[in-house]
């Protein structure tokens, strides 16, 4: 699988439904609707090919798929999230098309 190919907002979708084990509170952990999460939840299920969670009669259950790769998910969402706070994203020299630099979240509007 080509990781350009992943959106990779999925792996804080899997993240919230992973810690809260509903939809309606995982949305509001990470801010989006309800028929977003929804989504999010059928694209994760098509990229790893398993259910990765199945509804019981109070909460999502995650699969043993689900469990085996969340800390997997948890630590690149902590590797992500420290090589921002870090202020740069490095970036093959090849991308950086302009010669001036790195490419970090104030060059490109994030932040």
């Amino acid at each position: 699988m080509d990781i350009r190919a992943v959106d990779l907002n999925l792996l804080k979708a899997f993240s919230a439904l992973m810690t809260e084990r509903a939809v309606t509170r995982a949305v509001s952990r990470i801010g989006l609707s309800q028929p977003a999460m929804s989504h999010a939840l059928s694209r994760l299920r098509g990229l790893f090919g398993d259910e990765l969670f199945v509804r019981s009669a109070t909460r999502l259950e995650p699969t043993a798929r689900a469990r085996e790769i969340a800390p997997l998910i948890a630590a690149a969402i902590e590797h992500v999230e420290a090589a921002l706070r870090l202020g740069a994203i490095l970036v093959p020299r090849a991308a950086d098309r302009s010669g001036d630099g790195p490419i970090t979240p104030a060059s490109v509007g994030a932040g």
